[in-house]
C-alpha cells in the first residue's frame, strides 16, 4: 500500500450540494461526514490518476 495525500477542500461543500440525498447504513452527510469526505477524495484520485 502506498499513502497518498489528496486535499478535501471543496469536497464537504461539494456533497452538500449533491443532487441525490447520501445516507450510509441510515446516517446522512453529517452524521458520518468522515466516510463520505473518505469517498470523495478517493473519487478525486481516481479522476486524478485518470488525466
Amino acid at each position: 500500500h502506498r499513502l497518498v495525500p489528496v486535499p478535501v477542500d471543496g469536497l464537504h461543500e461539494a456533497l452538500r450540494a449533491a443532487p441525490v440525498k447520501l445516507s450510509t447504513m441510515g446516517r446522512g452527510l453529517e452524521e458520518d461526514l468522515p466516510y463520505f469526505l473518505t469517498s470523495a477524495a478517493a473519487g478525486r484520485l481516481a479522476a486524478s490518476l485518470l488525466a
